[in-house]
Parts: structure tokens; C-alpha cells; sequence
């Protein structure tokens, strides 16, 4: 008999596990948006609105370069997914790989989001957009452009907070 861990450790798929985690996403998104009838009634304006917010407020606090107001944007057991690399699971590994101890500050000086899409249902949602991102780390200029995709939970305080991040590093000849 298998148990759960040796049964997620089987890969699921021959591509490549960023194609089977993209079409796992898919999946779910089909699942979130076109099976309103098996589940909550889908969203309100007002709720889209509020994740939209939500998702903007992510951005608003990197542009501020406040740590805590990041971190208050993601739910305690956030998941990020950086371009190219593996899950960074939990507040405390996100906070590691963003704030390492004994490594120079960030400064953001440029993140602007364009939302392509919102949805969900209940106290899920999400949003798919795509963003331009500069800082600067150890007196050097960074630029990234590429898309993300984020999961939003809404807390018993109604509050909607990133609970699953991911996002591309879109290469500078695909930029648009």
C-alpha cells in the first residue's frame, strides 16, 4: 500500500514538473471558474474588486520597501513559486529568501502590475496578470519583466490575502 508522500513523489507526468505544475494550475482553474454549479456561488464585482485591491496591495508594499506590509499581504502559510526555482513554503522560508540575514538591503523602485484576469469562488480566489519589477541590491540596477498567477484566501477577518505566488522571468527578447 502506498501512502500519500510516496504517491506525490511519483512524477506525473514525462514533461518537465514547471509543465506538469502549469497544467496542474490549469486544471484548477477550470475547476475554480467553470464548476460554479458544485460549489459556492461564484464571486461578487465587490469580491473581484477586493482581490484585485488585495493583489495591488502586494505590489504597494514592496513599493514601500516595508517588509511587515509584505508579509501582510500573504496569508502565515504562503507559497511562493519564484521564476524558475522550487516552492518556498511558509512565512519564515519566504521571509529567508526575500530578507537573508547579513546580506545588504533591496530597494524597489519600480513595480507596476497589469491584471489580465480575477475569479474564484467562496473564500477562493485568483489573479493572472503580468508585471515590470526594478530594484536595487548592493548598489546594482535589476529589471525583470514576465506573468504571474496568484491564489487569494479570505480570512475570517474578510480580509483576502495572497496564499500562492508564481511567477516568469520573461527573457528581454519576448518582451512585448
Amino acid at each position: 500500500m502506498l501512502n500519500s508522500r510516496s504517491v506525490l513523489e511519483q512524477p506525473v507526468c514525462s514533461v518537465s514538473h514547471t509543465n506538469c505544475l502549469k497544467t496542474g494550475l490549469l486544471g484548477l482553474i477550470v475547476v475554480v471558474t467553470g464548476c460554479s454549479d458544485i460549489g459556492p456561488a461564484s464571486l461578487s464585482d465587490s469580491e473581484l474588486n477586493d482581490i484585485y485591491e488585495a493583489d495591488r496591495a502586494y505590489a504597494t508594499a514592496w513599493l514601500a520597501n516595508d517588509t511587515e506590509m509584505v508579509m501582510g499581504t500573504l496569508t502565515s502559510d504562503a507559497v511562493i513559486v519564484p521564476s524558475g526555482m522550487q516552492a518556498i513554503e511558509g512565512e519564515n522560508a519566504i521571509r529567508q529568501f526575500w530578507w537573508p540575514e547579513d546580506s545588504p538591503p533591496t530597494h524597489v523602485s519600480e513595480f507596476t502590475l497589469v491584471q489580465h484576469e480575477a475569479g474564484g469562488f467562496g473564500d477562493i480566489g485568483f489573479v493572472r496578470g503580468s508585471f515590470s519589477l526594478g530594484f536595487d541590491y548592493d548598489g546594482t540596477a535589476f529589471s525583470s519583466r514576465g506573468e504571474y498567477f496568484c491564489l487569494l484566501r479570505r480570512g475570517p477577518d474578510e480580509v483576502w490575502r495572497i496564499s500562492h505566488r508564481m511567477w516568469n522571468d520573461r527573457p528581454a527578447d519576448q518582451d512585448r
